[in-house]
C-alpha cells in the first residue's frame, strides 16, 4: 500500500507534463510482498488520477507501518509514514498538492492485493528543461513481527515526447562511463576487501542482494535510466543500501562516482612529505600553503567538494590506505588548503637544537576523473635526522615522543611502507 503513496508524490514533482512511471521490488528473500505491477504506467499532470499497485502477499498480516521517503536528484524533498490500514492522507510541500493512500482492510490476507491511491495534483514544482527524475524509497513492517512486508523503489520523470526516443537508455553515452557492471564493481571496490563490503559497493553498480551473500541480481539496472540520471539515482538508491550500517552506505556512494560524466571530480587524494632544505643554526623560513590550481575545473566550488569526499571516503599516505579516522581528520584539518585557488605565505622559525636536521613538508596529492593533478601545500611540517629519514606517519600521529620527526606512529596510524622493511601499512578501519 505504503508504495503507492511515493508513486503519488513523484507524480506532482515531476511537473505539468506527461509523467513515466517505472518501479522495482528492492525487498529481499524474506519479504512478504512482493510487487508485480503499477498501472497506469505514465499520467498527466496537473490533475487528478488513481493509481493501482498489484503484488502477491505470501502470508497473514495483522497491521503494518510504511515509511517513505523522496528525493528528487538525490536531494530529500518529502518523507512521511503512515498504517496500511487506515486512509492516509499527504500534503506535498510548497502547495504542490496531495495524495490519499487508501488503507486496507485489516487482518491482511494471503494472496492477491491491490492498493489504490488518489492524486490531487495542484501545480509544477520544475521548469522545463530540468533534471525531472524523482525517486522514492518505501519500505513497511508488520507491527507484530517486525518482519519487512513491503519494499519498493519508483522513478518518475517526463516522458519523452510524441516521436522522441531515449537513445541513452541502456547504452554507453559518449561523455559517460560504459554500462557496464563489471567496470564499476572493480572501481567501486577497489579500496574495499571481501564481503559484505564489496556487495553493499557493487550495489551502485547493479541490483544486488548481500543478505546471504554477494549475489548479483541484475547487472543492468542502471541501464534502464539516462546516462544524465544514472549518478544521481545511484546515489538515491545508496541512502537505503545498508540500514545501520554507514559505513556500507559510504562504500555504496563512493562506487556511484563511476557513473558521473567527466566533470573532473576528484577520485584520489594521496598524502605525502615533500623534503625543503636541512635547517641552519637559529633561522625563520618562509614557506607556502594552500593550492595553487593549474586547471580551471578544479577552481570551482564543486571540485573542492568532491576532494572533501575522495578524502572522507578513500584517503591514501604514501600509497597505502588510512583509517576512516585518519580521513575524516585530514578534512577537518586541511579541507580550507584543497578549497583555495592561491598560494599563501607562512613563516617558521628554528632553534640552535633544530641545527643540522632535514625539514620536510606535508602534502596532499589529488588526481581527478580528467586526468588532471593538484597538489595541496599544508601548514605542518617534520624534522627528522636527514634526507634519508623520512616521516612515517600523517601529521598528528607521532607516538612514543617523536611528534616531530614521526618515525613512530601513533593508533590507529601504522609505519608507512618505506619506513619499514617489513611493509607495514595502515590499518583499514
Amino acid at each position: 500500500m505504503a508504495y503507492k503513496a511515493a508513486v503519488a508524490s513523484s507524480l506532482i514533482l515531476a511537473g505539468a507534463e506527461h509523467v513515466k512511471l517505472t518501479y522495482k521490488d528492492c525487498g529481499s528473500s524474506s519479504t512478504h510482498a512482493k510487487i508485480t505491477g503499477l498501472k497506469p504506467d505514465a499520467i498527466d499532470v496537473p490533475g487528478k488520477a488513481s493509481i493501482l499497485g498489484s503484488g502477491t502477499l505470501d502470508s497473514d498480516q495483522t497491521s503494518a507501518h510504511f515509511k517513505l521517503k523522496v528525493t528528487k536528484a538525490g536531494i530529500p524533498f518529502f518523507s512521511g509514514q503512515g498504517n496500511i490500514c487506515e486512509d492516509t492522507t499527504f500534503k506535498l510541500p510548497l502547495g504542490t498538492g496531495s495524495f490519499a493512500v487508501k488503507g486496507l482492510d485489516c487482518p491482511v490476507k494471503a494472496g492477491n492485493v491491490d492498493v489504490e491511491v488518489d492524486l490531487d495534483i495542484l501545480s509544477d514544482l520544475f521548469e522545463d528543461g530540468e533534471n525531472s527524475l524523482l525517486s522514492i524509497h518505501i519500505d513497511a513492517d508488520a507491527d507484530d513481527t517486525g518482519d519487512q512486508v513491503l519494499c519498493l523503489d519508483v522513478d518518475a520523470s517526463l516522458a519523452a515526447e510524441d516521436g522522441a526516443i531515449a537513445a541513452d537508455l541502456g547504452a554507453n553515452v559518449s561523455g559517460y562511463p560504459a554500462c557496464d557492471f563489471d567496470a564499476c564493481a572493480s572501481f567501486a571496490g577497489a579500496h574495499l576487501s571481501g564481503y559484505p563490503a564489496t556487495c553493499y559497493a557493487s550495489k551502485a553498480c547493479g541490483s544486488m542482494d548481500c543478505s546471504h551473500g554477494y549475489e548479483v541480481k541484475d547487472k543492468k539496472h542502471f541501464c534502464n535510466y539516462a546516462a544524465k540520471d544514472r549518478y544521481n539515482k545511484c546515489k538515491s538508491e545508496c541512502n537505503n543500501a545498508a540500514s545501520g550500517h554507514d559505513d556500507w552506505v559510504k562504500d555504496c556512494k563512493y562506487g556511484c562516482n563511476y557513473w558521473q560524466s567527466g566533470d573532473c571530480s576528484a577520485s584520489n587524494a594521496n598524502g605525502d612529505w615533500i623534503a625543503h632544505e636541512v635547517i641552519q643554526a637559529e633561522v625563520t623560513y618562509t614557506y607556502q600553503h594552500g593550492t595553487a590550481k593549474k586547471h580551471t575545473e578544479s577552481k570551482s566550488k564543486e571540485w573542492s567538494q568532491s576532494v572533501t569526499t575522495a578524502v572522507t571516503s578513500k584517503f591514501e599516505f604514501g600509497s597505502v590506505s588510512v583509517s576512516n579516522e585518519i580521513g575524516h581528520k585530514t578534512v577537518d584539518s586541511y579541507s580550507n588548503e584543497w578549497s583555495s585557488n592561491s598560494l599563501s605565505s607562512y613563516q617558521v622559525t628554528f632553534k640552535d637544537k633544530d641545527d643540522g636536521k632535514q625539514l620536510w613538508q606535508y602534502v596532499i596529492n589529488i588526481k581527478d576523473d580528467c586526468t588532471h593533478t593538484e597538489e595541496t601545500f599544508t601548514r605542518d611540517y617534520a624534522l627528522t635526522a636527514g634526507k634519508w629519514q623520512k616521516p612515517c606517519c600523517p601529521p598528528g600521529y607521532g607516538g612514543q615522543g617523536h611528534t616531530t620527526d614521526y618515525q613512530s606512529c601513533h593508533s590507529p596510524a601504522k609505519k608507512a611502507k618505506w619506513c619499514s622493511s617489513d611493509a607495514e601499512y595502515f590499518t583499514l578501519v
